[in-house]
């Protein structure tokens, strides 16, 4: 009788061992102190791709393109982008990402983007950490002023394309909205083709 009872406490200590791993496994889940691209692409599901750990730093002035003739293809997109075409790049529904990190907050930047196509009626509203900062409204090549203030100390930056009417082709049934070929950030002065 003695061992039947032992067994039941053993049986219930295990179970509660067990329970407590669980919550903590649960907590550590929730809680997670990870590096930002893994929390954005695992946890998050904010990244189209797993781009490693620091594989948003960006450098002021490098291209960074949306064309898979290119050598170095973007990776830095968020919800709402197509896979990338011989020239460009759709974006797809009514918001579109980017996201870089290691952007000084020291001066005014200048984001910079080239807009191959636009479908009939569609525009595209550029959010700059969360601050309007201009419109597309044609084909071209944009630029939309960054003031030092709107990135914050951490250095990230997440540029969002609100894409107003987008609409699907003939020939293919997405809503896209704004074909971009390349952007880039840069210090204000320092933009190519003003």
């Amino acid at each position: 009788m003695r061992t039947g009872l032992y067994q039941k406490i053993i049986c219930y200590c295990i179970s509660a061992v067990l329970c407590i791993f669980y919550i903590g496994v649960l907590c550590l889940g929730v809680c997670a102190d990870t590096e930002k691209e893994y929390k954005m692409y695992y946890i998050e599901k904010t990244l189209q791709r797993w781009i490693g750990v620091g594989g948003l730093r960006y450098t002021l002035g490098e291209p960074v393109d949306f064309f898979s003739e290119s050598g170095n293809p973007t990776q830095r997109k968020g919800i709402g982008w197509s896979g990338a075409e011989k020239d460009a790049t759709w974006t797809i529904g009514t918001t579109a990402t980017l996201y870089f990190s290691g952007i000084p907050n020291t001066e005014d930047l200048v984001f910079e983007v080239d807009v191959l196509a636009l479908r009939p009626e569609a525009s595209a509203r550029v959010i700059a950490n969360g601050e309007a900062i201009g419109e597309v409204r044609e084909v071209g090549i944009h630029h939309f002023l960054l003031e030092k203030g709107l990135i914050p100390d951490s250095g990230d930056l997440m540029i969002e394309l609100g894409i107003q009417n987008p609409s699907p082709t003939e020939n293919d049934p997405r809503n896209m909205g704004v074909k971009v070929r390349q952007a880039r950030l840069c210090q204000r002065g320092q933009e190519e083709n003003k």
